[in-house]
């Protein structure tokens, strides 16, 4: 017998052997076991999840000599036919390679006809979502009205570009991607069956690299197989998928929790060495940041079972800020990582980003620009320094329109702690408002890397008359301004002519 390559050696043959989808392995059994045939199923999910096996398997079941049931013998002559590929009652279609109208037609064409050998003539159609809209229109035709013993049978990765009004009469089940856990214990199965002896390690390297894929796997595993000689090693599977051993990547979340760019960088390039796939890469240290995350609030949950234990001790390291905003840097670089035309050095400046971007904390220098900052411990040792910063503070901040305009004839009182007050000159007064108050606080607290309470003080406050007992300042100075305004000549003949008043 010709060599047949694992992906296709172990094809499930009965609904009892697919892997990773319950719940449809559920329904169709027992629908089978109950003679409740629908007369169009739709499979739906990405590539290598038995959308296709499924379809073969309900084929058999309906066409077994034994009888409709869920558990063909696979021993008939119908069930041999099917699985060996020449059973003239089950027409495989490529929908990507009969587009066409007329090819549709012909097809349907011997639709009104009894079986040839089985109880059943079934049509599987696949990459169904290729298809023209005349061609769904055709298949329409006799999805709404199908002979009893046809049974339609649609498999595609794209649904939502079926139309409505083929979805409405199809029984729709969609193939979830396979859990990693279940592509191992396959693998472990199909090793078992083959009689290689594995490193679990190297499994759990396929099944990640598969991404829910179990076709994927089986055919990752042969190719490793390959380069093993006996035995599958880890470095077989590094060597086809692209990947890095785990501890190199938890190296490198190490460094980034350290601040360390030294070391970063060394164990950067340890990594170039192996001549990965860097997507590979960052999509395994995305999966360590996600653990991290569920770590920090949900240490229970079965998610985290079994994670590294260096995971333990960074999630204590880390605050959730800093896990939260790792993993969003790692996941927009893998955007940025493909508009990279050197992807070792695109990668490096993702890492490095990490850095640069890390959360000023206590005694830290944080870095804006190029300039070192001094921070809340460092400026408050010496008001006088800070005063004299002041218009160099101003110019770093980057506002715009009226915020810009109050600041630069804003002075810096003093700054004790959090809260910083500024002077703003009699000219000026008109600029303040709640909402360019805002924008000035807001640009405060960004520069000094913490929440700034703000107190703007117009110097007007100095010339006005005492408070009354329980007013604030800027009470007074409102009360002030609005009795000026209104003594204003030019205000009054304004508010004469339009019957308004001032509002402060």
């Amino acid at each position: 017998m010709s060599y047949q390559a694992l992906a296709r050696k172990w094809r499930p043959k009965n609904l009892s052997d697919v892997v990773g989808q319950p719940h449809v392995v559920k329904a169709l059994t027992a629908a089978l076991d109950a003679g409740r045939i629908h007369p169009a199923y739709l499979f739906s999910g990405t590539r290598g999840v038995g959308k296709t096996t499924l379809a073969r398997i309900i084929a058999r079941s309906l066409n077994c000599e034994k009888g409709v049931s869920s558990n063909p013998c696979g021993l008939c002559q119908n069930c041999l036919a099917i699985v060996e590929g020449h059973f003239f009652d089950l027409i495989e279609v490529d929908g990507a390679s009969r587009t066409k109208v007329e090819e549709t037609k012909s097809l349907l064409e011997n639709v009104p006809y009894a079986p040839a050998q089985g109880r059943y003539k079934v049509y599987l159609i696949d990459e169904v979502h290729m298809l023209s809209t005349h061609s769904f229109n055709a298949l329409l035709k006799t999805l709404e009205e199908p002979p009893p013993h046809v049974i339609f049978i649609l498999a595609t990765t794209e649904p939502t570009r079926l139309p409505a009004t083929v979805l409405s009469r199809c029984l729709q089940f969609y193939l979830k991607p396979v859990e990693l856990s279940a592509i191992v214990a396959r693998l472990t199965f199909v090793l078992e069956q083959e009689h290689f002896s594995y490193d679990l390690q190297a499994l759990f390297g396929i099944a990640k690299a598969a991404r829910g894929s179990l076709r994927d796997a089986l055919s990752l595993l042969e190719h490793a197989l390959l380069m093993s000689q006996g035995r599958l090693e880890e470095e077989a599977v590094y060597a086809i998928t692209g990947g890095v051993p785990e501890e190199h990547v938890l190296r490198l979340l190490e460094a980034i929790i350290q601040g360390d760019a030294e070391s970063l960088m060394q164990y950067a390039a340890e990594i170039a060495e192996f001549s990965p796939q860097y997507e590979e890469v960052l999509a395994e240290l995305l999966s360590l940041l996600q653990k991290i995350a569920v770590l920090q609030f949900a240490p229970s949950s079965e998610a985290v079972q079994g994670v590294p234990k260096p995971l333990l001790a960074f999630a204590k390291k880390l605050s959730p800020e800093e896990t939260q905003l790792y993993y969003q840097i790692a996941l927009l670089g893998q955007r940025d990582l493909e508009l990279s035309s050197h992807k070792a050095s695109g990668f490096e400046m993702l890492l490095l980003r990490m850095l640069v971007f890390r959360p000023v904390k206590k005694d830290a220098v944080a870095v804006h620009a190029g300039t070192p900052i001094k921070t809340e411990s460092e400026a408050s040792s010496s008001q006088e320094a800070l005063v004299k910063k002041w218009p160099d503070i101003v110019k770093q901040l980057k506002l715009t329109g009226m915020a810009e305009q109050l600041l630069a004839h804003a002075t810096l009182k003093r700054k004790e702690g959090k809260t910083i007050e500024l002077a703003l000159s009699a000219a000026s007064s008109p600029l303040l408002n709640e909402r360019v108050s805002e924008q000035v606080k807001t640009a405060l607290s960004d520069y000094f890397g913490e929440a700034i309470n703000l107190c703007i003080m117009p110097s007007a406050l100095e010339n006005i008359p005492e408070a009354s007992k329980g007013e604030t300042p800027k009470v007074v100075w409102e009360r002030e301004r609005k009795t000026r305004l209104e003594s204003d000549l030019v205000v009054q003949n304004f508010l004469e002519t339009f019957e308004g008043k001032v509002q402060i």
